[in-house]
């Protein structure tokens, strides 16, 4: 089907109008050809858009549509040119669709000017295609209603006779207002030829947008992003910012965004009232909206009070304000108004600037409040864990040991049967509360008495099997059936603590999370430590004291709550299908923490499962100092998917996630390093030989941390039991690998490691599940099979790397093989990879020829002829097409996150474990340096804005990173690191000057005072701080990490210099083909190994420049820099995360490889180096325009 679209004010994508252009790139997309019909003279700049020189027309394609630039004359505001431009492009616009050769399916004629979509009606008639008008724009009513337009004179009624006209001619009319029927029927017009389509947002222009961060150091920043004329109602923002700076509000403040007629005057008269707090920043293109709108903390819009919205509106900036994922104030009087409907913020009348000032102060309120929440969360789950702890001390202090016992099972029994009492009811409320408050459904008070009901049955059954044989069950929970007694105080616990749980989460749903928190204290902090202090003569006493307490304080919280029964078996239903079926995960995930000192204690003795049990305890503490956040992300996240405000749920949950796990990160990095004094002053001298067992343990912090964080997020969303699920999953590996491991472990090592890597795994599916549901990565699905195979053969990449050696030739073969075969499903004859093949192909044919040169023409010895065949097989079979695969796979630059995530990740947990273990070489002594290399990567990629969008995330996994390097040991993997990091520092220096700073006063400066200029820097600093602090200068001083490498190069320098040396008189004897592949081998004694000596020189480049001559150095090497300098300076021109990310790669590579290993075995180097260089032909040529910083003088009429 071909589309022809007639719109005298489209503009391409850079401009401010696409909405044509939007949706014909995507008819395109679906195999409809669309040409757009436009004015060359922009009515939104008044300027051209397109110099035509003497044609009355041209065609560009433009992202696969076709426009047609139609000459006309230019104006400068609301006269008699402005009409003559009207028909100057309509007659010229008619005239050249009737010459096109091509007969279009469908025409549309697109107002705001009648006389645009009347010539779309005569092409259509004269083409014989079907006609659609689109109306933007109600003329002449809203020139009638904005005063312009006398109703009853000539020119209304002859425009209403026009618009009438095309309204019976069209077979559909496209509506962009919400409420129209009533318009068109008054024409005489039948409502269901109206198809409503409101406008879009094409989301791919928010990509920059930074996920919100909130404001907590800095005014609240509310942003107008628009026209500047009259129709938007400034003045109102002006009048409600003086109102606000005289009540003191000096942490609220406007930024003005845009340009117009009223501009000028605006700004003279926010300067006349002297508003310190507005500020009017230039506009800016299209293409920089998603960037811009990055500095707002929320929005506002707003419109006169006209009746011409009686009708709805129709705002594209309502729509980029919605797309950018924070608030909206939105003040005007209109039957459709998208901010209330979608819950996006305030909406109040227009005309009073008392009441919009208070809207954004409240506005301003709730963002505190949001703090306010997590702070006094954590406060109260930080009593109850204090609570808990000095409960035991005042039992034992009052009771002794016999007493601390019976309470410290009664409470461990008690958390056990809760979950079967409760059977998911807790979360059950919380979730089903959320979603009615959300859609308003009246609901709320039925879940909370479908719970009560719930909670009676499962209190009632429980209570029941415990009274029937109290002697049975005290022999079950406390060793001895003389403890019955304790089994009566169980069911008044499971009922208070069962009405706390219903009460608690009732308040979290109706989001009062204050009096929530309020209710948490008195129960499980005050309550406890009360009973223990007023009745501690007897256990049972205070057990019972307990839970009354708990059902009388939750009691009196429900009463002054709604409840009631309507529609009660409906609400039984939903609760019972969320609950029951997570009962069984709950139950797992005691016993998944239990197994470890379980099977320690059957297999060693007491002592090392109490040290296990510790460990187990510390990881199950910092989740539960994490829990405050599922308390409040579950109704939070609720709220959100009922509203389908996903990408506000994405940055939600991006900005918990990344402050949660980075200070997780800096606890278990310092639990790690200080393991042996902790343990020494908790537990005593006696313990020391068990610091590895809990290093090792806590490894397992991470990954329950960012369980705990993000399973409210899976139960927000399903019915399901997902997160159950993926406990029995996790349970079951720990319970295979701590039988399996016992093969290459001790049973306590092979426990506790069996432990840990399960809770990588349920953290790794919490994630997967996570990412599917909010798009926590920001990444497309992948829809299909191959994409699916697509994205794990790119996340597997750098584990394919580093097991397909040299030493292996076999499985580098197969695994070769293996990314071969799905670049063939991926293959693309572009000019980029005709251009990476042509590479490929000569460098193959020159080391072929440098081989086969080596074999028959020069006189080397058998060891030097064996290595070099292995050197020329192994590159040029193995190396060479795994790298042409990987380019081929991937397309663009935004392809390559799987690898870089998954770098991330082996990064953070290598860097993790080599910390934990101080050192340990846990690739084998063979390859430390790799150990380093991966921490270099994986910390590089992490203090990009790439993957990890938080700076604090960043700054932790950096300093991890340091940490890593130091105690792994490998001196070039720092240098590599060190350089890195300023290169990083460099590139967003240059971003941030190119496209923010240039041209404004202290550019350079404020380039440089960027984030991710300053982390690297800070890296860097603080790199070299731990050098020197554990430089020692006394030779029998060790800090066991790179640091004694640094200093033995004092004493003994090694033999690079030999190896330098050498490698220049190779070249010396033949610079132009060289000496030979494998004729370095053999020429260098190793001084620290006697009788062995050295194969290659430990510079990549200095090796192919000897072995294969200058010509295979040029050839190899000066491509691959040319192309990584354009991909690096695309990089810096689009401000591109992606690219930075791929450039730390491949600067890391190069740096090793000019420090250490020869051809082969830097094939990272070669499979980076060549992805880079094919993605730098993509950049190549590539127009990337930097942001203008100046003024941009836009006069647009007062109505368009």
């Amino acid at each position: 089907m071909r589309i022809w679209i007639v719109n005298h004010y489209a503009d391409p994508p850079d401009g401010l109008a696409t909405r044509s252009f939007d949706i014909a790139k995507r008819l395109v997309e679906k195999g409809h050809p669309t040409t757009i019909f436009v004015c060359a003279f922009s009515h939104y700049h008044l300027r051209p858009a397109r110099r035509l020189g003497w044609r009355l027309w041209r065609n560009e394609g433009v992202d696969g549509v076709m426009f047609v630039w139609i000459a006309a004359n230019p104006y400068r505001g609301n006269d008699w040119r402005r009409v003559l431009n009207m028909v100057t492009f309509s007659v010229l616009a008619f005239l050249s669709g009737l010459v096109r050769n091509e007969r279009p399916d469908v025409v549309v004629g697109v107002s705001v000017h009648p006389l645009a979509a009347l010539t779309g009606y005569y092409l259509a008639r004269i083409k014989r295609a079907r006609f659609f008008f689109e109306v933007t724009d109600l003329w002449p009513q809203t020139l009638i209603d904005f005063g312009l337009l006398r109703e009853d004179g000539r020119v209304a009624r002859a425009m209403r006779r026009l618009e009438r006209y095309l309204f019976h001619r069209a077979e559909r009319i496209v509506m962009l207002w919400r409420h129209t029927d009533e318009y068109v029927a008054s024409q005489g017009i039948a409502p269901s030829k109206i198809l409503w389509i409101p406008h879009g947002v094409e989301l791919e222009r928010y990509e920059e947008l930074e996920p919100y961060q909130g404001a907590p150091d800095r005014p609240f920043r509310i942003m107008f992003l628009g026209g500047f004329v009259a129709s938007n109602s400034i003045d109102s923002i002006l009048d409600a910012a003086v109102v606000l700076a005289k009540g003191g509000r000096a942490d609220i403040k406007f930024l003005l965004v845009g340009s117009g007629q009223e501009r000028e005057r605006l700004i003279e008269r926010a300067r006349s009232l002297n508003l310190p707090n507005v500020e009017f920043p230039p506009a800016v293109p299209k293409r920089e909206v998603g960037r811009t709108m990055g500095k707002a903390d929320a929005f506002i819009y707003g419109l006169r009070d006209l009746p011409l919205y009686r009708f709805g509106i129709s705002l594209n900036k309502l729509t980029d304000y919605l797309a950018a994922g924070r608030p909206i104030i939105f003040f005007g009087k209109s039957t459709y108004d998208p901010v209330r409907d979608a819950q996006a913020g305030f909406s109040v009348p227009p005309g009073d600037p008392e009441v919009l000032a208070d809207a954004i102060e409240r506005l301003v309120a709730r963002g505190d409040m949001r703090r306010l929440n997590y702070l006094t969360t954590f406060m109260a789950e930080g009593l109850v864990i204090g609570s808990y702890l000095l409960a035991f001390r005042l039992v034992a202090l009052f009771s002794g040991p016999q007493g601390f016992g019976e309470y410290s099972l009664s409470r461990r029994t008690l958390s056990l049967l809760m979950p079967v009492a409760v059977v998911g009811v807790d979360l059950g409320v919380a979730r089903y509360v959320s979603y009615a408050q959300a859609d308003k459904s009246g609901k709320s008070p039925g879940y909370v008495a479908a719970g009560l009901i719930v909670l009676a049955a499962g209190v009632g059954i429980v209570s029941a099997i415990l009274l029937v044989a109290p002697g049975f069950w005290g022999e079950v929970f406390f060793g001895s059936s003389s403890y019955g007694s304790l089994v009566l105080a169980l069911p008044p616990l499971l009922a208070g603590g069962g009405l706390h749980v219903i009460a608690f989460g009732y308040l979290r749903g109706l989001n009062r999370i204050q009096a929530a928190n309020v209710l948490m204290a008195i129960n499980m902090g005050l309550l406890p430590l009360g009973a223990i202090l007023l009745v501690h003569g007897s256990v049972l006493w205070v057990l019972d004291a307990m839970g009354i307490g708990w059902t009388v304080v939750s009691g009196l919280a429900l009463a002054r709550l709604p409840i009631n029964f309507r529609g009660i078996r409906e609400r039984l239903r939903e609760l019972t299908r969320f609950g029951v079926p997570r009962t069984p995960g709950e139950f797992v995930s005691l016993l998944l923490f239990a197994m470890p000192g379980i099977l320690v204690a059957h297999s060693a003795d007491i002592r090392v499962a109490g040290m296990v049990a510790f460990g187990v305890a510390a990881v199950s503490m910092i989740g539960s100092g994490l829990t405050p956040i599922s308390f409040v992300l579950l109704p939070v996240a609720a709220r959100l998917l009922a509203a389908g405000k996903v990408r506000q749920l994405r940055s939600e949950v991006v900005d918990v996630v990344g402050i949660t796990l980075a200070a997780t990160l800096v606890l278990v990095v310092l639990l790690e390093v200080f393991a042996a004094p902790i343990v020494e002053i908790y537990l005593g001298p006696n313990f020391k030989s068990s610091v590895d067992i809990l290093r090792l343990t806590l490894i397992g912090a991470l990954p329950w941390a960012a369980y705990i964080t993000l399973r409210s997020v899976i139960d927000a969303r399903h019915v399901k039991p997902i997160n159950a699920r993926n406990l029995v999953i996790s349970f079951l590996l720990a319970v295979v690998l701590a039988f399996v491991l016992r093969r290459v472990a001790d049973p306590t090592t092979s426990a506790v490691l069996a432990f840990v890597l399960a809770l990588w795994l349920l953290a790794g599916l919490t994630m997967i599940e996570a990412n599917r549901i909010a798009n926590i990565f920001a990444k497309p699905q992948p829809r299909t099979r191959i994409e699916v195979a697509r994205l794990a053969t790119l996340a597997a990449l750098p584990v394919a790397i580093l097991v397909s050696s040299p030493q292996r030739p076999a499985v580098a073969l197969v695994i070769s093989f293996g990314y071969i075969v799905m670049a063939l499903f991926s293959f693309r004859l572009s000019r980029a990879n005709r251009l990476m093949l042509a590479y490929v192909g000569l460098v193959a044919a020159w080391m072929t020829i440098s081989w086969l040169r080596s074999t028959y023409l020069l006189h080397l010895n058998s060891e030097q002829l064996s290595y070099g065949t292995q050197k020329f097989e192994y590159f040029v079979f193995v190396v060479l097409p795994m790298a042409a695969a990987v380019a081929i796979i991937v397309e663009q630059v935004e392809d390559v996150w799987p690898i870089g995530a998954s770098q991330l990740a082996i990064g953070g947990v290598m860097a993790l474990i080599t910390v934990a273990l101080l050192g340990d070489k846990i690739l084998g002594y063979a390859r430390y340096s790799w150990q380093g290399d991966l921490i270099a990567l994986g910390t590089l990629i992490a203090v990009q804005p790439w993957l990890v969008r938080n700076i604090w995330a960043s700054a932790a996994i950096g300093v991890l990173g340091i940490g890593g390097i130091m105690f792994a040991g490998a001196r070039q993997s720092l240098v590599a690191f060190a350089l890195a990091l300023v290169l990083s520092a460099a590139y967003w220096a240059a971003a941030r000057y190119l496209r923010e700073t240039r041209g404004k006063p202290n550019a350079v400066r404020k380039a440089l005072a960027g984030q991710y200029v300053a982390l690297p820097l800070v890296l860097v600093l603080l790199t070299g701080g731990a050098i020197a602090f554990t430089y020692h200068w006394t030779p029998t001083s060790y800090c066991y990490c790179v640091t004694d490498r640094l200093i033995s190069l004092e004493s003994n320098a090694g033999d690079r210099d030999k190896l330098l040396y050498r490698g220049f008189q190779l070249l010396a004897q033949d610079p132009i083909l060289g000496s030979g592949l494998g004729s370095f081998a053999g020429a260098i004694q190793d001084s620290l190994s006697p009788g062995h000596f050295y194969q290659y020189p430990h510079n990549v480049p200095l090796e192919i420049a000897s072995e294969t001559g200058l010509i295979g150095f040029f050839l190899i090497f000066a491509p691959l820099v040319a192309g990584w300098l354009s991909l690096l300076r695309a990089g810096i021109q689009r401000g591109s995360p992606a690219i930075a990310g791929v450039m730390m790669i491949v600067s890391v590579f190069f740096v090793v490889a000019n420090l250490s290993g020869d051809i082969p075995s830097e094939r990272g180097l070669w499979v980076f180096g060549i992805l880079a260089f094919k993605l730098g032909i993509d950049a190549f040529g590539l127009r990337v325009t930097s942001p203008s910083k100046t003024s941009q003088v836009v006069k647009a009429a007062q109505v368009s």
